[in-house]
Formats: C-alpha cells, structure tokens, sequence
C-alpha cells in the first residue's frame, strides 16, 4: 500500500471547471445532481470524502478520549505546571472554571483542581491548560505571552458569529429589555440559550462525564456546552475555506488558536523546566477533546499544532499531511487501530472516496462503451437499410424496361 504522504486527491485544474465546493457543505442533491447536471465523478468523491471525514473525526475524537497513554501525557503536564504554580504562589484558581459551557470545567476549588492533576479525563485536563494558558498565567510562568501567531492573527478577520449565535444575541436582548418577572426571563433564556447549545447528550459523551463535570454542565438531563463551532464560523470566501478545500480539510471555525497556544507552552516546559514531554501525545489529546467538544476540525487543530512546532522543533512530532491521507498518522494509534476502532467499515475516508470514483469511472466507460456499440449496431443497419433498398430501385427499372 503506498504511503498515505504520497496520496493525491483528484486533481480540480480542469478546463471549463470551478472548483469543487468543500463536501460538507455542497448544495448537490443525493442523486448527486445540481439542478438536471450531473456531477462529475471527482466531484462526487470530494463530496463522499467530507462525508467519511466528519464521521472519521467524531469516532476518532472519541477513541483518543478515552486513550490512557494521551491522558497520561496530559497528566505529566498539568502536574508540571501545578506544581509550578504552587511554588510561585500564583493563583491556582485561574486553572480552573465554573462554567459548564465549554467542556471539561470543574469548578475551582482547590481539591477539585488537585483531583484533575492527580485522577482526570483527558478532557478536564486539556480545559485545565485551556484556562491556565488563556488567563495568562503559564505564560507567565515559561517566560511571558508569546505572540500571537501572523497566519493565525490574518485568519482571524474573516472568522465572525453564526446565524444562531446572532439571533440569539437579539433575541437575548429583546428579553433582558422586556422586564419579565425573573421566572418567566429564566423559561425564555432557556430556550434561547438552546440555539447554541451542542446537539451531543450527557450520555453520549466519551470520556463519560466525571461527576465534577456534571455538576456544572448538566442541568435536567441537558448537556450545557456551548462549542465554538455553534457560536462562530468562517464564511466560504475566506482564504482559510479556500486553502482547506484544496487540501480536504474540513473547516469548523478555523485554525485552533488554542492547539498554537497550549503547544507553544508545552515546548517551553521542556526547554525551561527540562520536563520531557511527547509533543505527539499533546497534539493527538487535544485533538480529540477539541473535535469531541465541537470547538475546531481534525485540520484545524493540527494546523494550530504544526506552527507550534514550526517555531519549536519541526522533529518534535511527525509533520502534519495536509492532503487527504491525513487520518493514517494520529500517534500513538497504528493502523491496525485506526482500521478497528475508528474507520467506517475498516477504510479510511480517502479509501471510501477513491473506491467511489473508480466505481463511477467504470460506469461511466462502461456507458459510454455501450453508446458506442449501439451507434455502430445503428449505423450497420442504417447501411443495411439503404443497401437494400438500392436493389429494389434496380429491379423495378429492369421490369419498366422489359414492359
């Protein structure tokens, strides 16, 4: 099998084409047809690709939640920094959080914060660095804030709120304005704050929540989050859009500012504290609780992660394939992983995508072998035909003449 760094997705530099549009997203119909054209066979297998991908990813994101050697990479790591904090006498209490809306907050309480170092999830582990790098305080223990990244800074121009999120800020506004009593303002607020809330159930997140979890962010069977990827978006004309097309990449949100940032520090605790951590490990964990959340794409945490490493040291970890044999390097996972527990069917999306497009090929020759099997069928009985009907002109003149 050839290495997945060498795949090529069907080429869009065609004459008369326009690029085919992210799969996700496309208008075309289930047949495949826009309007009463039918869709070329590679644009069926970009479309049959982001398809494989978006599940590939949710089962993925669930996999690696729940994988003990990235959890306990992540448990070297906060345990690092917390100890460093202590020692600093800084305030702890900036690790941890006491909203239920972004995943993986526990409160912040000293023994709730201590029990995540010491017993958490892979994803109260990650929202413990989350908040520790976002309220500033590992960078102020590895050195001060690091800039923010020029590519990432670029991208953030184009990223702005989702249709849901801006009705449910005027919709939001409208209610606080009304006066209702507090009763009546809490039942209107809780159905408006369901514009934006994640689709996922208590029950069928991975890791399971941790009771510490479900006490901020479950409320009447509910699950609280509010994922980025509900509230925030980048348009189609954004270059971003247009690069991760190419590439197949899906695009959620865009590149996860939050994978540069958490790497970015991460590095520095090997190089300032001489703590030796797998950078593969950290990239692949936030991975899976960045994706599992809903907050960014595969593609865009490890475009996050690949400038990280870009500045630190490209060997740390493996470089990213930014085209579509990008799911068959996830260390620690094998192959053989990968096909058993998350691939659909045991194939990767690339594979699904590539088996469609030889299928359609060959319908497609096929067809057009009988169309020409049929014409030549129609020609030889068109000649037939004329010949035919020659050799009854002659006879009927030679009787004319014998008359």
């Amino acid at each position: 099998m050839p290495s997945p760094a060498r795949h090529r997705e069907p080429s869009t530099d065609r004459e008369d084409t326009t690029p085919a549009p992210e799969g996700h997203r496309s208008r075309t119909g289930p047949a495949g047809r826009t309007g009463d054209l039918p869709a070329p066979p590679w644009v069926l297998a970009r479309i049959r690709y982001a398809q494989e991908a978006l599940i590939f990813e949710q089962r993925l994101a669930d996999h690696l939640g729940e994988h003990e050697q990235v959890n306990a990479e992540f448990g070297k790591v906060v345990r690092a920094f917390w100890t460093i904090a202590l020692h600093n006498r800084t305030d702890y209490r900036l690790f941890g959080s006491n909203s239920g809306l972004g995943g993986g907050a526990v409160g912040t309480s000293f023994e709730d914060l201590a029990r995540v170092v010491e017993s958490g999830n892979l994803r109260e582990r990650v929202n413990f660095l989350f908040n520790g790098v976002a309220r500033d305080l590992v960078p102020y223990l590895m050195g001060g804030v690091e800039p923010q990244h020029p590519v990432i800074g670029i991208e953030r121009r184009d990223r702005h709120r989702t249709e849901q999120m801006r009705r449910y800020e005027r919709e939001r506004d409208e209610l606080l304005a009304a006066g209702l009593d507090p009763e009546d303002e809490d039942q209107e607020m809780e159905e408006l704050e369901a514009l934006v809330r994640t689709p996922l159930r208590p029950w069928e997140v991975r890791p399971p929540l941790s009771p510490a979890e479900r006490r901020l962010a479950v409320r009447d069977g509910v699950l609280l989050w509010s994922p980025a990827g509900q509230t925030h978006t980048l348009p189609m004309v954004a270059d971003f859009q247009a690069r991760s097309e190419d590439s197949g990449g899906l695009v959620l949100t865009g590149t996860s500012g939050s994978a540069y940032r958490i790497i970015t520090h991460v590095a520095r605790l090997t190089r300032l504290a001489g703590v030796p951590v797998d950078l593969g490990l950290i990239r692949s964990g936030l991975a899976g609780v960045l994706v599992g959340v809903g907050h960014h794409s595969f593609h865009e945490v490890m475009v996050g992660a690949q400038h990280a490493l870009d500045e630190f040291d490209r060997s740390a970890a493996s470089v990213y394939v930014n085209n579509w044999g990008r799911y068959w390097d996830v260390h620690p996972l094998t192959e053989e992983e990968l096909r058993t527990h998350v691939a659909r069917e045991g194939l990767f999306p690339d594979e699904h995508a590539r088996a469609l497009l030889a299928a359609l090929e060959a319908d497609r020759a096929a067809e057009a072998a009988a169309e020409r099997a049929g014409g030549a069928a129609a020609e030889r009985a068109g000649g037939a035909g004329r010949a035919g009907g020659s050799a009854g002109t002659s006879e009927g003149n030679d009787d004319d003449g014998r008359r």
